[in-house]
């Protein structure tokens, strides 16, 4: 038996049926769909902000392309594709090309 007290606080994304949108744990951000272009700032692997050329700092980037996703409880880590590099970016961090 695990120490559930150790454990991470893991929650999976809500599903609300048909034609209905998949959302954080907490139903506040909507997934986005693979694909979708986006404006976003950029994080690295610990969430710092980054710029396009991997340096520190702050820079929206985009049109990013969305390749790859993971929904947590209260925010999406989104795997994005710009100028062939790929990034890291939060659903909270990223707004969705009209």
């Amino acid at each position: 038996m695990t120490d559930t007290a150790s454990q991470p606080n893991i929650t999976y994304a809500t599903y609300c049926g048909e034609n209905e949108a998949i959302t954080t744990g907490d139903g506040k951000l909507k997934v986005l769909s693979l694909g979708t272009l986006i404006n976003c700032q950029a994080v690295d692997s610990e969430g710092f902000y980054v710029k396009n050329n991997g340096a520190p700092g702050e820079e929206v980037i985009g049109p990013c392309k969305i390749i790859d996703s993971k929904t947590f409880k209260h925010d999406i880590l989104y795997m994005v594709e710009y100028n062939g590099n790929i990034f890291e970016t939060l659903g909270s961090l990223s707004k969705p090309i009209d």
